[in-house]
């Protein structure tokens, strides 16, 4: 008998950034090594028509936006965003400007309010449950985001993408053989999630600033997420 201790966050491949979540489980459940194949999403006919709306303009892409973490905080002004993953005021509102320049229409994923941004830059589709939104990034021709739900989605989906990457992994966390991956700052701290309580506050806190961008890096990314699009699409 074997007494398994499914805890991907003290495995070894995990911690030294040598694996996704999915594959650490694997390893610590099943104890295999092997690659996994992306796991896939499928959805129903009544799902994918319900959220067909996302399309209003057939002769325009539409982009999934997703700019924030699940633990964000959106101000008057900006975003408050402990984990390091959400992208800040002046980096949103230049992507926005960008990829409306641009003539593509925008998909907005969020579920706060935005004081700052102009409702009417985006389309009119806000779904709340996550097989809707599945549903709306199915009809999208690319997925720009962060590290949150939505590159997961987009990834089982088989969409291309861009993927902001704050303060953490993007081999732990995303999929950079798959995505184009945009590292903001390459010296910074990581640790992985609940391995050591002090750790990670400390991580957190040398790492809070890594997505306050200026206008000039908030512009690269703008031209970095353009011209994949264009690529890509």
């Amino acid at each position: 008998t074997r007494i398994s201790r499914p805890e991907p966050y003290y495995n070894n491949d995990y911690i030294n950034e040598n694996c996704n979540l999915i594959q650490a489980f694997h390893q610590e459940i099943n104890q295999l090594t092997e690659i996994l194949e992306p796991a896939k999403l499928y959805l129903s006919r009544q799902e994918l028509l319900i959220n067909s709306k996302v399309r209003s303009d057939k002769t325009k892409k539409v982009i999934a936006l997703q700019p924030f973490g699940s633990g964000a905080q959106i101000t008057a002004d900006n975003v408050l965003d402990t984990s390091a993953r959400s992208l800040n005021r002046l980096t949103l509102q230049m992507l926005i400007r960008r990829l409306r320049q641009e003539n593509y229409d925008i998909y907005l994923i969020t579920d706060k309010p935005i004081p700052f941004v102009n409702s009417e830059d985006f389309i009119k589709h806000q779904p709340k449950q996550i097989r809707d939104i599945a549903a709306s990034i199915a009809h999208c021709d690319y997925f720009v985001g962060i590290d949150s739900a939505g590159q997961h989605i987009a990834r089982c989906l088989d969409k291309p993408g861009s993927v902001i990457m704050g303060a953490t992994s993007a081999v732990n966390t995303s999929y950079p053989d798959y995505f184009n991956i945009i590292e903001t700052n390459t010296e910074k701290t990581y640790m992985s999630y609940r391995l050591c309580e002090f750790d990670f506050w400390l991580a957190e806190i040398e790492n809070s600033e890594i997505l306050n961008l200026n206008k000039d890096q908030a512009r690269i990314i703008c031209d970095n997420v353009i011209d994949h699009i264009k690529k890509t699409t």
